[in-house]
Parts: structure tokens; C-alpha cells; sequence
């Protein structure tokens, strides 16, 4: 909770004298020829909205009502992300790197008039995309999120994505990575009704408690199955990766997982005696904007 108090404090700091969101058209990343094209907001464009007292944006009312923590990062913020992703490529020069910056819920689903007090995720993606150096794979999960917003892919009481968010990130992934990938036929729903989230326990707004949502976690049929020889995988990521990690049990031999707030052991022995292969960053645009993760990252390649 200390670092969830940090993560907002660093965001609503972040929030003073935002410029209104211009609409950008296409967003160029540079491999593969993909584009990313800012989303357009047609879900809750005009819902009510406001923030609570701990500057939590609320949208909507009753049972769809809405919590969402403000953006407020800027493209500058992905300079720093980029560059250090660059030096893990340098240090791992046998592994393939990967970056995935992940955007957050207000992306997606603030409305109109709340516009002005939320900044452009996709610049910020754009900003880290153009940066990263030639040998850094980068994945673009924003695209494919933004085709899925009507579903439920983001919680409604909680300031990470749903498990169906983190499946289109994982096989967007997976095609980046020239990896096999199972889809949803091969799970079972485990629905968890009335659950409420992180930022209805920060709040404690009576009526995030009363939006209470289905969290659908997906459970393979028949165990894992078979995995491909050859790749193993090591995940950096924040709280967004648990979930992301689960699609992709199929697609990789081994998944590793390095949270990127917590972790003290000796990251290079890591990757070389797990036999590492394949290197993922997967992190929220809050983490990636927040000094203390960066430096925590850094400091995994100076022990």
C-alpha cells in the first residue's frame, strides 16, 4: 500500500497545469510496421465524472460506475524507460529484449469534458517506441486493447487490467515473439462476483464499494500441456505481468517472473543459469514514469 500511495502521489504531482489532449492520428512504432492510432473515447465520452478526495477519477454512476487513477505523465517520461531497456539489450546481448509499455484504464475511458486533466498515453508509447535502439523488439499492446475497450478488459475498482486484457496483450506478444499461442476455447472461466479492488480499499467511496464487478480469471482445460522447447522467458514487470504470464505458459518451455519493485537477488545469475532466452519489460505507463522503478531496474544490472 506505501508503494500504491507513491505511485498516486507521483501521478496527481504530475496532474498540475495538464494542456487538453490533442488528437495525434497515427502514432508510428518502428518495427514491424505496425502504427498505433490514439483511441478515441465512445464508451463514457459523456458520462458523469469527478475526482474523490484522494484524486481518484470517478466515472459514471450505479453498477458501471468507473474508478480510475488520472494520468498525468509526459512524452519526456518514456526517454528514461527507453534508455534503460537499452542497456539491458547491451548487458544481454544473446537474449532477445522485448518492451511492452502498457497503458492504463483512463486511456480509454475518460469522458470528454475530463479530458483536460488527463494526459496522451499513446505519445508517451510513441516517445519510448522511436527510442529504443534497432535490437529491441517492441510490442504494441495499446492497439489491440483499444479494439477490445468495450469489453471487459480493465477492473472497474481496481487500477490494473482484467485477465482478458492481459490475454490480447500476451498474444500480441506471443506474434512479436514468433512464439505458438493458445486461444480462449482453450480455458475455462473461474468468475469471482462481487469483487472490489485496490482503489476502492484506498478510497473507501461507498460507491466504487457498491460497483462491485465479475473478475474472470482463465483456467486451462486440461493442464498446461505440452510447451515448445528451446524458449524461456523472463518477465519484468510490475502487478500488470502475474496475469500476462498465465496466456503465455503455452508458448514459452519456462516463464520467469522479476517484479520490478521487489526484487533483490542477483539478476544477471538469474538469467544465466535459468538459460534465459527471451527478456520481456511489462509495465504500466505509472511505473515506467516513476523514478524509484527505474532505479531499481537500473540498479539490477550494477550489482
Amino acid at each position: 500500500m506505501h508503494l500504491f500511495r507513491e505511485y498516486l502521489f507521483a501521478a496527481v504531482l504530475l496532474l498540475a497545469s495538464v494542456p487538453c489532449r490533442a488528437q495525434m492520428g497515427n502514432v508510428g512504432a518502428p518495427e514491424g510496421g505496425s502504427f498505433l492510432e490514439e483511441y478515441t473515447n465512445i464508451l463514457t465520452v459523456d458520462e458523469p465524472w469527478h475526482f474523490t478526495g484522494d484524486n481518484v477519477l470517478v466515472v459514471g454512476e450505479g453498477p458501471r460506475l468507473r474508478a480510475m487513477l488520472p494520468y498525468g505523465g509526459s512524452p519526456d517520461n518514456g526517454a528514461a524507460f527507453a534508455e534503460l531497456v537499452g542497456r539491458y539489450a547491451e548487458a544481454f546481448p544473446d537474449q532477445t529484449v522485448y518492451c511492452m509499455p502498457i497503458p492504463t484504464a483512463c486511456e480509454f475511458y475518460t469522458p470528454y469534458t475530463a479530458e483536460p486533466y488527463i494526459r496522451s498515453q499513446a505519445a508517451v508509447i510513441r516517445n519510448i517506441f522511436i527510442q529504443l535502439s534497432p535490437d529491441i523488439r517492441p510490442v504494441n499492446v495499446y492497439t489491440p486493447l483499444a479494439q477490445h475497450a468495450a469489453e471487459d478488459i480493465y477492473a472497474r475498482t481496481d487500477h490494473r487490467w482484467l485477465p482478458l486484457g492481459a490475454f490480447y496483450a500476451a498474444r500480441a506478444f506471443a506474434t512479436v515473439a514468433e512464439v505458438p499461442f493458445r486461444e480462449l476455447d482453450a480455458y475455462r472461466e473461474r468468475p469471482v462476483t462481487g469483487y472490489t479492488g485496490t482503489l476502492y480499499r484506498y478510497t473507501g467511496d461507498d460507491a466504487v464499494g457498491a460497483a462491485a464487478e465479475d473478475f474472470v480469471r482463465y483456467v486451462p482445460w486440461a493442464g498446461r500441456g505440452l510447451r515448445p522447447e528451446g524458449r524461456k522467458l523472463l518477465i519484468i514487470k510490475d502487478g500488470s505481468g502475474k496475469i500476462l504470464s498465465e496466456f503465455l505458459q503455452y508458448s514459452f518451455q519456462e516463464v520467469h517472473l522479476v517484479d520490478c519493485r521487489r526484487f533483490s537477488g542477483d539478476f544477471r545469475r538469474l538469467v544465466a543459469n535459468r538459460g534465459i532466452t527471451d527478456i520481456l519489460f511489462a509495465c504500466d505507463l505509472e511505473h515506467i514514469g516513476m523514478q524509484a522503478v527505474l532505479d531499481s531496474l537500473n540498479a539490477y544490472l550494477d550489482r
